[in-house]
């Protein structure tokens, strides 16, 4: 009942917002009542879309509806322009989810020019056609004037999303630490620099009305220092404001943009400042996609070379390890085959055989870590591995637990040593099941992928080329940064005493590695985990020999040392 009460407000206020939103455009209405080249609505629309979800669609319907009626034309034109107010939002909406990375578009240049594309001028062209056409068979607007109506309305349209759309989900969504006492000082000067400009360029304070210098580029480079300084949020939010220095300059017949009509001197100023809005969100969505791609590669670097370190140090602990274990474990099976052993004798050395059956484990896991372990590598199919492992993973993660797989059909070959392929699904399938301990559900997934130049200059220490994607996703407690940052380093584990070794996800890291492959963690606190891993796709028949998966004893032992 609350939730309902609350969805109810929210419709109830966005339907009061875009009421009133929409009179202070329609005030600017110059070539027909009901089209206006200043429209905010439509940013407002695709805003609310974007980031409360498509059933807030009412509210805009009903504001929509309540905007016209209460302007020009009758209830079934009105009923017309709002069906297309409403789906050109939805449309946009839509559009921007599917191919421009939703309300996390203004994070990388090319989901930039994509919604600008997209929701600023396909969109649009929605309600533009839908309205004025309604309008016109309701004999509210002359078909002579059809085309300047459409005109107007579009462009008013999409300043509306280039301009304000931007500027409500940023702010809607970024919730940016506070700034440094500099960081204020340098965003209160180049505020007042803003302003300042601003009335210069648009509206004749330091120069006469009548020479109409093209001041205009003064405001690109605040803008660009803006970008490069801040971020988005802040780069939409002085565009914003020039924007609305601009109208009130240029509806007072000053600034490069001033013409004999009102009507034609906003066309060609939403022009600009659209242009501008985008210009300067795509450049501060580039500066960040830079740095961001220089601390992550830098920082998988780094972690990369630790790895290394640490692998080399394991590595030869366990070999000279396993052949000590290797004595142990033969005169273990010479003392049992002694028949006059009491009973008490036999148990104890039954014990030191199944130690040492565990510390073997635990070496080849180390040496699975080092990559120095013994391979031997088959043409196989990872979709056959994983339904040959389905018994093992069905008594592995419980009955409180809802197992899924997705597996693609036409799935490429990879060349991988089947014990190997095991150990990797037997520790990723364990570990999603220790970060679910009410249980939740687990996927297990399978692709055909192209890893592209641009996914490699992001990603250190992966290659381009064709790849079998193996991906296993939980809905567990998730991991934060610093666990992340750690999660492939032997012995380092979140677990408690006796209850894990710290070598499940290194011996994967070590044997994605030794099979020239690449794995990505993607985890926030309670949202669960994806672990990907990359395995080179080859151009090579599957080996005849059908390989043991699922009944490797090493296996089945750390199986049942997980359980």
């Amino acid at each position: 009942m609350h939730a309902r009460f609350h969805h109810v407000l929210v419709l109830a206020g966005l339907a009061v917002v875009y009421w009133v939103a929409g009179k202070l455009g329609l005030q600017l209405a110059f070539v027909h009542p009901s089209a206006t080249a200043v429209w905010p609505p439509t940013g407002l629309t695709l805003a609310a879309l974007l980031l409360f979800g498509y059933r807030v669609w009412p509210g805009i319907f009903l504001g929509a509806y309540l905007v016209n009626i209460s302007t020009a034309g009758s209830m079934a034109t009105s009923l017309g322009l709002a069906v297309g107010n409403t789906l050109e939002g939805l449309v946009g909406a839509y559009l921007v989810n599917r191919f421009a990375n939703g309300r996390n578009a203004f994070d990388r240049p090319q989901d930039v020019l994509k919604f600008a594309v997209l929701a600023g001028l396909g969109s649009t062209s929605v309600s533009a056609t839908i309205g004025v056409t309604s309008l016109s068979l309701g004999g509210y607007a002359d078909w002579a004037n059809y085309g300047a109506i459409w005109l107007t309305w579009w462009l008013g349209d999409a300043a509306g999303d280039l301009i304000l759309a931007p500027l409500l989900i940023l702010w809607g969504t970024r919730l940016n630490a506070p700034w440094p006492q500099a960081q204020v000082l340098e965003a209160a000067v180049l505020g007042l620099l803003i302003v300042l400009i601003g009335q210069a360029a648009f509206s004749g304070v330091l120069f006469d009305e009548s020479q109409k210098y093209p001041l205009e580029f003064l405001c690109l480079p605040l803008l660009v220092w803006t970008a490069l300084r801040f971020g988005p949020r802040e780069a939409a939010t002085a565009t914003f404001l020039i924007a609305a220095i601009a109208v009130w300059g240029t509806l007072h017949g000053s600034g490069p943009f001033a013409r004999d009509t009102p009507n034609e001197s906003l066309l060609l100023l939403q022009a600009f400042m659209g242009t501008s809005a985008m210009i300067a969100l795509s450049v501060v969505a580039a500066v960040s996609a830079y740095r961001q791609t220089g601390v992550v590669c830098g920082e998988e670097q780094r972690q990369s070379q630790k790895m290394e370190a640490i692998g080399r140090v394991a590595g030869g602990i366990a070999h000279d390890f396993n052949n000590i274990l290797t004595v142990i474990a033969g005169y273990s099976g010479m003392l049992m085959e002694t028949g006059s052993l009491g009973r008490k004798d036999r148990s104890a050395i039954e014990q030191i055989a199944q130690a040492t059956r565990r510390a073997s484990s635990l070496t080849a896991q180390l040496l699975a870590f080092s990559r120095r372990q013994l391979v031997q590598p088959m043409v196989l199919n990872l979709n056959e591995v994983i339904s040959h492992m389905e018994s093992m993973r069905n008594r592995l993660i419980g009955k409180d637990m809802v197992l899924s797989t997705v597996l693609a059909p036409s799935l490429g070959p990879v060349k991988l040593d089947p014990s190997q392929v095991d150990q990797v699904l037997l520790n990723l399938v364990v570990n999603a099941r220790d970060a679910m301990p009410q249980g939740g559900q687990l996927t297990i997934e399978t692709a055909n992928v192209e890893l592209g130049k641009a996914y490699v200059r992001q990603h250190a220490g992966s290659r381009s080329g064709p790849h079998i994607m193996l991906a296993v996703t939980d809905t567990g407690v998730g991991m934060d940064g610093a666990t992340k940052a750690r999660m492939f380093e032997a012995f380092f584990t979140t677990k408690g005493p006796g209850k894990g070794t710290g070598l499940g996800l290194a011996t994967v890291y070590g044997i994605v590695k030794q099979s020239g492959g690449y794995i990505t963690v993607d985890s926030e606190p309670g949202s669960g985990t994806t672990v990907k891993v990359y395995f080179p796709r080859i151009d090579e028949p599957l080996s005849s020999d059908k390989p043991l998966m699922g009944d490797n004893p090493s296996i089945e032992n750390r199986m049942s040392a997980s359980a």
